[in-house]
């Protein structure tokens, strides 16, 4: 292809085409370079074969991965069961213990027995539950405080039995405690041990009621003498939990026999159990009997689906079927696959370090044409058309580039013929608009040259109000066409030299919505119809022909009341003289928030003290 040297910005945007078809030399193709470099190389079989035995790898890991997690799952719920099997059992020793206890003080708490003997034998209740939790406190010398937080002993007959609980907060359980207690109590008076649900407490990790029945020996009836309850904080639980997770990537958490969340390796996600329990691992273990299972299953995490493999063990504590659950990213199991993927990588990459210099030196002879005929690309999608490229190639690329200096030769001289027909309809449009504006002002002796002072004026409250091009333009025209309803007033009255009387004065004032009607049937001057339609209304509401107030207002139509306010004034009028134009713009300010919109008269002002009115060649005292 021969060379050509691209023409300077001025020449190119007037640059014209005399051909569109260039003619087509006999090119090379690039294909047998990339097949060559490939063939070379021989990276792909190695991937490939790589990739063969990581996938074959993959199904077995998998399996060893529901195994591991089985393994985990098991393990942290013997952990879970034991503990609260343990706790289960210092409740049977306190029960023992209170049973002797009130097996000695039978006499003392019997019908026949005094009031102050009762108090007695309670006393003793209450110093005994008293030591226990401070034994549960104080747990293997340790200091332990977040095991059992508070102890209550129901017996029929007498009041609850509660030892005072400093570490307790009572309100911070609210009524999901009491109801806890309620059925604790109930269940214990049938003999039954029990064991609630997790109870919120405030920002901790929770509490759990744990409940045995008190039997008395060598006591008639057969029914429990009263109803021992603990309330137990779920730490030790959730601390186990949280170990379980540990940094493997495991989501770790336990539910309880109600199937609500108990803990969860992660604190935060105890306020999103429902995003926890609606998983498909949660459904299947309720709905399947409670048993241990591995299983695969998708769900979508922030807009991603991830492939999850997990894991449900149940535990079994007092009749209630607590479950276990371990949950994890497919991917985490897969690390060794990507390992040996990663190892394929690498000896694909020893076989492409003997084609590193040919590609660098192939890679450099594409892509910098390609990146030439980008650049001119962007350049002429920013507006700077004509744009031409010689990328010195006589293959596809080169083709590519002839084929982009037609196109851009071609929308160059199309975007400058627009451009200069938009130019002409522009300004025939705006002499279209003053020369009616010329005509109506002609009507009336007193408004000669009216609209067009009133459009220079809008137009310079406008730009400084930085409106923008679009919005100041609709403004200039409107203002040039405000008073075009006055086509329809007669001229006795249009051309009055006396002031209006009231009748004639109400029919003037028809002469913005009569400008409106003109303009109504062009769809495209809505805009410009509300500033016609509206210029004579007034801030405080008391304008018309709609009584609009405050921002009810179209912005147009109030910049250009303050326009036309400030010509009515410095023109000499039947009903008036002409003021100075320093009197009229401190009547403006003063107009401000009644007449006016404050914003406007600030621009207005503004402009007026920086000197953007130009009034050379024009008199206040002259209509």
């Amino acid at each position: 292809m021969t060379s050509r040297q691209t023409p300077p910005p001025e020449a190119r945007r007037f640059a014209t085409i005399e051909k569109t078809e260039l003619p087509e030399p006999k090119r090379g193709s690039m294909m047998p370079w990339v097949l060559a470099i490939l063939v070379f190389t021989a990276v792909v079989p190695t991937i490939l074969v790589g990739y063969e035995i990581a996938s074959d790898v993959q199904l077995d890991l998998d399996s060893n991965q529901k195994e591991l997690q089985l393994e985990r799952g098991t393990r942290l719920g013997e952990d879970i069961g034991s503990l609260l099997h343990r706790q289960f059992e210092r409740m049977r020793t306190y029960s023992d213990g209170i049973s002797s206890l009130i097996a000695a003080s039978s006499s003392e708490l019997g019908a026949e027995a005094g009031g102050e003997q009762r108090q007695r034998a309670v006393a003793r209740l209450r110093g005994l539950l008293e030591r226990y939790n401070a034994a549960e406190q104080h747990v293997g010398g340790r200091g332990r405080t977040d095991r059992l937080v508070h102890l209550s002993l129901s017996v029929p007959g007498l009041d609850t039995i509660e030892p005072p609980s400093p570490r307790f907060d009572r309100s911070l359980a609210g009524e999901a405690l009491s109801q806890s207690l309620k059925h604790a109590k109930s269940k214990g008076r049938e003999g039954v041990e029990s064991l609630s649900g997790r109870i919120p407490y405030g920002s901790q990790s929770g509490l759990a009621v744990f409940a045995v029945p008190v039997f008395v020996q060598g006591r008639a009836s057969a029914a429990p003498w009263g109803v021992l309850a603990a309330v137990v904080s779920l730490e030790e639980v959730q601390t186990l939990v949280e170990t379980a997770g540990g940094s493997l990537g495991y989501e770790v958490f336990v539910t309880d026999g109600a199937g609500e969340l108990v803990a969860h390796g992660q604190r935060s996600k105890m306020a999103h159990a429902a995003e926890v329990l609606g998983s498909a691992l949660v459904e299947d273990f309720s709905q399947g009997g409670f048993a241990a299972k591995s299983m695969d299953f998708e769900r979508m995490v922030a807009g991603r689906e991830e492939r999850i493999i997990g894991t449900s063990v149940p535990v079994v504590v007092d009749n209630e079927n607590w479950g276990v659950f371990l949950q994890v990213d497919r991917r985490l199991g897969w690390s060794q696959v990507f390992q040996l993927r990663r190892t394929a990588l690498r000896s694909g990459l020893v076989a492409l370090a003997c084609a590193v210099a040919i590609g660098i030196v192939f890679s450099l002879w594409i892509t910098k044409p390609i990146q030439a005929l980008s650049e001119s690309t962007r350049q002429v999608a920013s507006g700077q058309y004509g744009q031409l490229v010689d990328v010195g190639r006589k293959n596809e690329i080169g083709q590519l580039a002839d084929n982009f200096n037609v196109m851009s030769l071609a929308v160059a001289n199309t975007i400058e013929g627009l451009q200069r027909q938009r130019e002409i309809n522009e300004e025939l449009f705006l002499s279209t608009i003053r020369s009616l504006a010329a005509a109506i002002d002609a009507r009336d002796p007193y408004t000669r040259g009216h609209s067009d002072r009133v459009s220079r004026y809008a137009r310079i409250i406008a730009d400084q109000m930085e409106l923008g091009l679009s919005a100041v333009t609709q403004v200039e025209v409107g203002a040039l066409l405000h008073d075009v309803g006055k086509i329809g007033i007669e001229d006795r009255i249009l051309r009055k030299p006396s002031a209006l009387t009231p009748e004639e004065f109400e029919i003037m004032k028809t002469h913005p919505e009569k400008g409106g009607d003109i303009m109504a049937p062009i769809a495209v001057m809505r805009d410009v119809t509300d500033i016609i339609v509206h210029h004579h209304e007034r801030w405080d509401g008391s304008g018309y022909p709609s009584g609009l107030a405050g921002e009810d207002i179209p912005l147009g139509a109030r910049i250009v009341n303050v326009a036309d306010t400030f010509d009515a004034m410095t023109t000499n009028r039947p009903y008036q003289r002409a003021m100075t134009f320093e009197v009229a713009a401190a009547k403006i300010r003063d107009f401000a928030g009644k007449a006016a919109d404050p914003m406007v008269v600030d621009a207005f002002t503004e402009a007026m003290e920086a000197g953007l009115f130009d009034f050379s060649g024009q008199s206040s005292q002259v209509g």
